[in-house]
């Protein structure tokens, strides 16, 4: 395996499993109901659960080819909680079997889905969404949701299941901020500087599979300490957030922008033609200037590179960005607010 350590492909196989164990679980709650609207419910419950399943076995796949980062930063005590958990929702199975009350089938479901709300899995869902928006992230929150609107409409609602449903949302809504402030800059939006090389070293190992040219763009903003100095940071930081959003706005889907630090910012370009780079850049250049034209003018120079990588491509990767870099400050020294390609 080139990129994914053991660990965490272990993680991803208990995650699936613990889904597969929820998607069977619901499923046999169904034929527990005597109430036919529950037991609806329950079946619907489970094809929810059906599509979290195919959402691990993408991401395990992907572990396994060796495209994932490492996003978990303690693998051993993730999969120690995780197993700890499937424990607890498996032991009340039996009481749910013996006593299939709303009240005890609410209490294995929350169990179920607190089971694999731990910050590694918010991990996972934010990363997928982020590199191929396939991820159930976005529509998780209202998977919780419908347990509560459910209770509401069977009259099974009580004060402790309320308050236990509120807590398992809650950690839900925890575990996504850690999960997106861990990859973002929260300042202009976009991805910071460990978000970005989590989403551009597996496109470089795909790149290289696929002996596929990339191409990476370093772009600093000129006179970024005037800035500052003149108009305050609050001032400076609005900048920062303009120049992010005109370089995302710019740039394809699949291309990868970041910020690399203080004023600067990264582009990864996962395929490009080397002969496209000059307009590229270009097109950037006037966009800054003229998305930052009304309030505070600013201007960026921009240093770009493009290649093949070989076997090494963690090296080849910062090798790039090295060269990138070098434009970049070619540019600088040039004259600020123009670009510089590499064997332009």
């Amino acid at each position: 395996m080139e990129f994914a350590e053991r660990p965490l492909v272990d993680v991803i196989r208990v995650c699936l499993d613990m889904d597969a164990f929820a998607r069977d679980t619901y499923l046999r709650l169904g034929g527990l109901c005597a109430d036919k609207r529950l037991a609806a419910f329950w079946r619907a419950m489970s094809v929810e659960e059906g599509a979290h399943v195919r959402f691990w076995e993408t991401v395990l796949q992907l572990a396994e080819d060796g495209l994932l980062p490492p996003l978990i930063d303690d693998p051993e005590q993730t999969l120690s909680d995780l197993r700890e958990n499937r424990a607890g929702a498996e032991a009340l199975i039996p009481v749910c079997e013996a006593d299939p009350s709303v009240l005890n089938m609410f209490l294995l479901a929350y169990r179920l889905e607190f089971a694999l709300l731990c910050p590694a899995v918010a991990a996972f869902f934010h990363y997928m969404k982020t590199t191929t928006s396939e991820s159930p992230e976005d529509r998780y929150e209202e998977h919780l949701l419908r347990f509560g609107r459910k209770l509401d409409e069977v009259g099974g609602a009580t004060p402790e299941l309320a308050l236990l449903g509120e807590a398992v949302l809650r950690l839900w809504r925890d575990n996504r901020y850690l999960a997106i402030q861990s990859a973002h800059d929260e300042l202009t939006g976009v991805l910071n500087r460990r978000g970005l090389f989590n989403a551009i070293r597996p496109l470089a190992f795909l790149a290289m599979r696929n002996a596929l040219t990339v191409g990476a763009i370093m772009i600093d903003i000129d006179d970024f300490k005037s800035v500052n100095e003149k108009h305050g940071h609050l001032a400076a930081d609005r900048v920062l957030a303009d120049v992010a959003r005109s370089l995302s706005g710019r740039m394809r889907k699949s291309d990868i922008v970041g910020r690399y630090g203080g004023e600067e910012f990264l582009i990864f370009l996962p395929e490009v033609d080397p002969r496209a780079l000059p307009r590229i850049c270009e097109d950037l250049r006037k966009r800054v200037a003229t998305a930052t034209a009304a309030r505070i003018p600013v201007t960026v120079s921009l240093g770009a590179a493009s290649g093949i990588f070989d076997i090494h491509p963690d090296q080849d990767l910062m090798d790039l960005v090295h060269k990138a870099d070098s434009c970049l400050y070619t540019a600088k020294r040039s004259g600020k607010n123009r670009s510089s390609v590499e064997d332009e």
